[in-house]
């Protein structure tokens, strides 16, 4: 691992939260290794625009909320909304294994 890509997985693991770094091929299984897998990702959404405005991956709401503060004015906007980002996948339809 470089020493950039060092200081990120450090700097993201401290801080709880990232916003797709770019790392080199020993960051992702660094992190991945170190719980990052088991984050949610969060959106936020400014106004009434149906795209968000930035997503992250957090360890809790509380850290995806002050992500979310550090990277914008929020106090500052009118109006805005931080969403979980859930998934979920149902089989329809399936045949043998």
């Amino acid at each position: 691992m470089n020493a950039d890509t060092k200081r990120a997985t450090q700097r993201i693991l401290e801080d709880g939260w990232h916003a797709s770094p770019d790392l080199d091929e020993h960051g992702w299984p660094y992190l991945f290794a170190n719980g990052v897998a088991e984050w949610e990702f969060y959106e936020l959404y400014l106004g009434n625009d149906s795209h968000p405005a930035a997503v992250v991956s957090a360890k809790d709401n509380e850290t995806a909320v002050k992500a979310f503060k550090g990277l914008f004015r929020l106090d500052e906007a009118p109006a805005w909304e931080i969403v979980m980002k859930i998934v979920e996948y149902e089989v329809i339809e399936s045949k043998g294994q």
